[in-house]
């Protein structure tokens, strides 16, 4: 947007709005570009009080927050002014943004953005089922055990000795005669109960009925109904351990 002009930012609108909404929504969008708009703060996201050309400046802000877009490039790009710019709707994906000397008037942006999220998978956990233990077994082995670590004792053996033979059999006998489950780590919101998870499910199904046919006017309704759902069930969840903590 090198001229600085309403047009320019209507047109914007129009593909960032298309971008975001139904069946073409995108999952991780960026734009970047010489935005011309030197006297914005976008630590704040503000219009500083010096500015001119005010209306478009805050048209600028007013379009990235209606989608949801975060701007990340810090540094300036001509002299003192920041006017090349890089906007994500996934800011925790971008490594690095810094200027680089170009070959024009403006500094060039070097973004580093990974492409997609990295998961770190957890293993299973083990999940020890102390109802259904052998209590006297256990016992049992475990005071042999320990006349067994006692003698080594005596016999002269060192402390690492000592520490491996006590961990090796505890272990062991805790696995022969406690059951146990493997459970892997649960990534769903611990608000997410079954009332909502068919809110969910009903969701998907209007957003494939509305692809189908172009109609999204029955899904959006329903997807602010599913939204003010989660808000109020996180709010409930949350407002519910700070009454048990003052408990």
């Amino acid at each position: 947007m090198p001229h600085r002009n309403e047009k320019s930012l209507v047109e914007l609108e129009k593909s960032l709005t298309h971008l975001s909404s139904g069946g073409t929504k995108q999952k991780h969008v960026i734009l970047a570009g010489d935005f011309n708009c030197p006297d914005i703060d976008w630590g704040i996201n503000s219009v500083r009080a010096n500015c001119t050309d005010r209306n478009i400046h805050q048209k600028l802000i007013d379009i990235t927050q209606e989608v949801n877009l975060t701007q990340i490039h810090t540094s300036t790009t001509r002299e003192n002014s920041q006017l090349d710019l890089v906007f994500t709707s996934n800011p925790s994906l971008v490594k690095s943004s810094v200027s680089a000397p170009g070959i024009s008037d403006h500094d060039m942006l070097v973004t580093d953005i990974m492409p997609k999220p990295v998961y770190v998978k957890q293993p299973p956990r083990k999940c020890f089922q102390y109802s259904k233990a052998n209590w006297p077994q256990l016992k049992m082995t475990l005071s042999d055990m320990s006349s067994r670590l006692c003698q080594n004792y005596v016999d002269g053996a060192d402390v690492h000795a000592l520490w491996d033979l006590l961990q090796t059999e505890l272990l062991s006998a805790i696995d022969k005669f406690i059951p146990h489950r493997l459970r892997k780590k649960t990534t769903s919101l611990p608000w997410l109960d079954k009332h909502l998870r068919c809110l969910l499910r009903r969701k998907a199904r209007l957003h494939k009925k509305a692809k189908s046919s172009n109609n999204w006017e029955d899904y959006r309704q329903f997807q602010r109904h599913c939204k003010r759902k989660m808000r109020q069930a996180e709010w409930d969840y949350i407002n519910n351990i700070i009454l048990e903590g003052l408990e």
